[in-house]
């Protein structure tokens, strides 16, 4: 018979095992987000301007990432 101990210690394997997987996903699209938010700093565009090309540029960047990781884990 399964404690809540056990049960809790299999929980917080598995949500580690997903952090784990998602945060190299996430670190590679904030590189590259940042990437992305050199140009407007370049050009000395305003502050909101350089704040939005970076929101944006990591909101694709990560939507892509978790497209290309999901089909190398199904592939």
């Amino acid at each position: 018979m399964a404690t809540a101990y056990d049960i809790g210690k299999k929980l917080g394997r598995e949500l580690r095992k997903g952090l784990e997987e998602n945060l190299w996903r996430h670190a590679i699209a904030c590189v590259i987000s940042m990437g992305c938010g050199l140009l407007p700093i370049l050009l000395k565009s305003p502050w909101y301007i350089i704040i939005i090309a970076v929101f944006v540029s990591y909101q694709i960047a990560d939507y892509a990432l978790s497209k290309l990781f999901k089909k190398v884990k199904m592939g």
